[in-house]
């Protein structure tokens, strides 16, 4: 959940997104403080520092400062458009989401797994310790609520990304535009605070075929969110949130080896109804409740009822073989107590907390049969048809419950120890999370953080129906004439109860103010996911009769950062980062494999790098005031190309290392943007113009690599490379009074 209001203009220009505020005034750093005018709701969710009945300690004020100030980086893999995205957390479980953010309650995942769109990031938080147990994942951001302003109503009216179609003969409609508005502002002398914004996001991407010809995808989504706290009895402050989205999205799979007509549309439409109140009393304790209820319906139309056609390496014809329809429903009651601070061996801050969970799901799905051939009319090789009730359902209820000790033996040590508890109704297990975290100051202008934890994920509820879900049937063919009769294949538990998934992870970091503008960042990280569902068939190729869901999958990622932040008021604000890194796991995930967009085929797993894994990236960023109030904001951005495996003529994927790795990537953006400020309706208003350019120099940035076997049909060959985006132009209008 990030916040709906857009920054001042989405200045966005990728990773100069971090710094988007004026350099005439202080440059904020994209974990913004919240101005004495404004206030953001309460997330219980996110830490907050030390200041019941004692204020922070120097530790937790250090640590917070040097965390605000250094840059978050922006995301290794850019939007189907090539414009660069923030990482971080979508969305907290009992708070707002949005068509940006949209999580499907059934898998507690995003359907259309992403980053944070650039022109949010200024309201992501970077969290000053990861390892609370109130966090439900081990993430480095999460995101902030409304920005509500107490003493005045304020407006702004945003168009952050508006571009246009060009064609050979002229401009031919709008490829993107983002209009926002927002209006805030105080009732009855304060004691009710108002947030309304409404937002319409069109975008068209266009991606080259295998094939020749070029063909669009166009993403369109509303959001439209009513947020309201008040004051109802002294010590009490109450909120309410109703949010309700949407989103659309034609040719949602669409890439340059799959053909425009075998990809579907995907549409999706929910909201959110959330009510919390927060009770402080006048000892210093604080109650916070909340109780929130989410809903979310999903549609996956195929273009036509021909089945869909697999040609060897990848090439993708006829009609996508899927049709879904989903509604899902979360509702959520938590309640967390927070005592003042007290004194024992220095200062702890004790929390507790609990909730209950109820989700529940219907599905309906109806199969196509899937080809899977050569490039010649007698190299047919296998169909998959499906059989079996197209009908699923399930309720789920899930409890949990915390305790955390916020410590500070010294004023430059802070300490925090906790253990989290969860039970769900379909893996029936005891989940124990025992985290810890720590920030020493280990000098005026250097902190050293880090700690250690255990992250369980929300166990999806179709794991609970996998056994009854609907069985593939395959036949297997040899030069066109049938090798095997046609097999159910059996879907089978390794257990009665699957374990729930989890991820065991570290970091330490170390942040240097080096001087006044000039900061320093190392920090190294590791995540080990363990328990992670897998599905497998019970013997490979053409042996399988069944297919087998277990906790059999792992997974590893490592990284070390080091950037530099040199950031003055006076004329430039520039940062530099290098991030060494190693992704890998298995493949065969529950998620990717039997998700909102089923795998066509499904073959014996492997262990392999991750489809994301770039061990190498530099980055550079800023802005620079040029004459006549012109800020100038170039960004480079280069890293190692993606891997990709070759996939032979059965569709198995050999178990060795992968084929190959696309071209190392290199992208130069730059953005320009100017500030005019007059009066309108007697108040101090302010129009902020500017551009962006997106790659600059128009490099060959592939995303796709075409294989197949060479002439002596021995070995794999790349045919070329595919899909990469192109020199893009933005323009951006925001008006704020």
């Amino acid at each position: 959940m990030h916040t709906h209001k857009l920054p001042n203009l989405m200045l966005a220009l990728l990773l100069a997104a971090a710094q988007s505020a004026p350099m005439a005034a202080q440059t904020q750093p994209i974990a913004r403080r919240t101005s004495a005018d404004d206030t953001s709701s309460k997330d219980k969710d996110q830490p907050k520092p030390n200041t019941a009945g004692g204020g922070a300690t120097k530790a937790d004020d250090a640590a917070v400062e040097l965390r605000q100030a250094l840059p978050l980086l922006p995301a290794l893999t850019r939007g189907r458009d090539g414009l660069l995205n923030v990482s971080g957390q979508r969305a907290t479980q009992n708070l707002m989401v949005t068509s940006t953010n949209m999580k499907d309650p059934v898998s507690d995942t995003f359907v259309f797994a992403g980053t944070l769109p650039l022109e949010a990031a200024e309201a992501v938080l970077i969290p000053s310790e990861q390892f609370t147990v109130t966090l439900p994942k081990f993430y480095s951001t999460v995101p902030a609520l409304d920005q509500l302003s107490r003493s005045a109503w304020r407006f702004s009216l945003e168009n952050p990304l508006l571009a246009l179609v060009h064609r050979s003969n002229g401009v031919r409609g709008v490829r993107s535009a983002t209009p926002t508005v927002t209006a805030t502002g105080p009732l009855a002398g304060g004691a009710i605070l108002l947030f309304e914004s409404f937002g319409y996001r069109l975008n068209k991407s266009t991606i080259a075929s295998a094939l020749g010809g070029k063909n669009d995808t166009r993403y369109q989504s509303y959001d439209w969110n009513q947020h309201a706290e008040l004051r109802t009895w002294r010590g009490h402050n109450f909120s309410a949130r109703l949010a309700l989205y949407s989103q659309d999205i034609d040719f949602a799979t669409l890439s340059a080896m799959i053909q425009p007509e075998a990809t579907p549309d995907f549409l999706a439409r929910g909201g959110q109804i959330y009510f919390g109140d927060s009770y402080t009393s006048s000892g210093g304790n604080i109650v916070d409740s909340s109780l929130s209820t989410r809903k979310l319906k999903l549609r996956v139309l195929p273009r036509g009822a021909n089945p869909m056609v697999l040609v060897e390496q990848g090439l993708v014809e006829g009609n996508y073989f899927d049709t879904v329809r989903q509604s899902a429903s979360r509702t959520e009651w938590r309640e967390s107590l927070r005592l003042r601070q007290r004194s024992a061996w220095g200062q702890h801050q004790l929390s507790f907390g609990g909730g209950f969970t109820r989700s529940a799901f219907a599905l309906t799905r109806f199969g196509n049969r899937v080809i899977l051939t050569g490039e010649e009319e007698d190299e047919l090789a296998s169909t998959t048809d499906f059989t079996g009730s197209p009908f699923e359902s399930l309720s789920m209820h899930e409890l949990t419950g915390w305790a955390e000790d916020k410590w500070t033996p010294a004023r430059r040590v802070a300490l925090t120890l906790g253990v989290k508890y969860d039970w769900g109704s379909v893996s029936r297990s005891n989940q124990w999370a025992p985290r810890f975290g720590f920030a020493v100051l280990a000098g005026e202008n250097t902190v050293v953080r880090g700690g250690a934890g255990v992250f369980y994920d929300v166990m999806p509820m179709t794991v609970g129906t996998f056994t009854r879900s609907r069985r593939r049937v395959v036949q297997f063919f040899d030069e066109g004439v049938p090798e095997t009769e046609p097999t159910a294949l059996a879907n089978i538990l390794s257990s009665p109860h699957l374990k729930t998934p989890h991820v065991r992870g570290w970091n330490l970091e170390v942040d240097h103010r080096v001087s006044k503008d000039l900061l320093l960042r190392v920090r190294a990280e590791e995540r080990r996911g363990t328990d992670l569902l897998l599905i497998n068939p019970n013997h490979p190729g053409r042996d399988m009769a069944a297919l087998i869901l277990s906790n059999g999958a792992t997974s590893r990622y490592r990284e070390l950062e080091a950037t530099a932040s040199y950031r003055t008021t006076r004329w430039a604000n520039l940062n530099a980062s290098y991030v060494r890194s190693s992704g890998a796991g298995d493949l065969n995930t529950f998620t990717t494999t039997a998700g909102t967009f089923e795998k066509m085929f499904i073959t014996g797993n492997r262990y392999a790098r991750s489809r994301s894994d770039a061990p190498n990236r530099f980055l550079f960023w800023g802005d620079v005031r040029a004459p006549g109030g012109v800020m100038v904001m170039p960004a480079v951005d280069w890293h190692t190309g993606f891997p990709f495996a070759f996939v032979d003529a059965d569709g198995n994927v050999p178990s060795e290392a992968d084929f190959g790795r696309l071209p190392s990537t290199f992208t130069l953006d730059l953005g320009l943007y100017r500030d005019f400020s007059f009066r309108a309706l007697d108040r101090a208003a302010r129009l902020r113009l500017g551009v962006k350019v997106f790659n600059v120099t128009n490099h060959f940035n592939p995303r796709e690599a075409r294989l197949g076997e060479n002439a002596a049909q021995t070995g794999a060959e790349v045919k070329g490379f595919l899909d990469a985006p192109p020199r893009s132009y933005r323009v951006s209008a925001t008006f704020t009074f």
